[in-house]
């Protein structure tokens, strides 16, 4: 059954309807101070979350995107990593995003594994190469190739 964190993160990357406008600035407040007290304010959230906390994008050797993650890392001692996948290869549907059935975070290697439809499984192997940026090798559909998985900015 999927944790609240979990459906939270497929929201967001399904979430077809643009976030309204933030709130406006309080009176006496410059739009330049209110726009650093709300990245501010989500760069504190971030950190109390744990390093893969967040989303990501995962592309092949030419740079095309291939998929997008939203990843949960509660930091909690023994909680799990979750998450969520969305193909970005072509226009969505509905049975192009799920969850992601396993991560794994042992060493310095991220395993990413899930299922595109029933039986088509996609697992990702990455070692870290830079902030923010890991490299690695997908196996889909008995071939491997390289990738890249990069994090989204905020």
């Amino acid at each position: 059954m999927a944790g609240p964190a979990l459906l939270s993160a497929l929201a967001a990357l399904a979430a077809a309807v643009p976030a309204p406008p933030p709130a406006m600035p309080q009176p006496g407040q410059t739009a330049e101070a209110y726009d650093r007290q709300v990245l501010e304010d989500a760069r504190g959230a971030q950190a109390l979350q744990g390093p893969l906390d967040g989303g990501f994008v995962l592309a092949g050797r030419d740079g095309r995107p291939l998929y997008a993650f939203q990843l949960v890392d509660p930091r909690a001692g023994d909680a799990a990593l979750e998450g969520a996948w969305r193909g970005l290869r072509r226009r969505a549907g509905p049975r192009d995003s799920g969850f992601v059935a396993l991560i794994a975070h042992d060493g310095p290697s991220l395993v990413l594994r899930f299922e595109e439809r029933p039986g088509r499984l996609v697992v990702v192997t990455v070692d870290p190469a830079g902030e923010d940026l890991w490299r690695g090798r997908m196996w889909r559909l008995g071939f491997t190739r390289p990738v890249v998985l990069t994090r989204r900015p905020f």
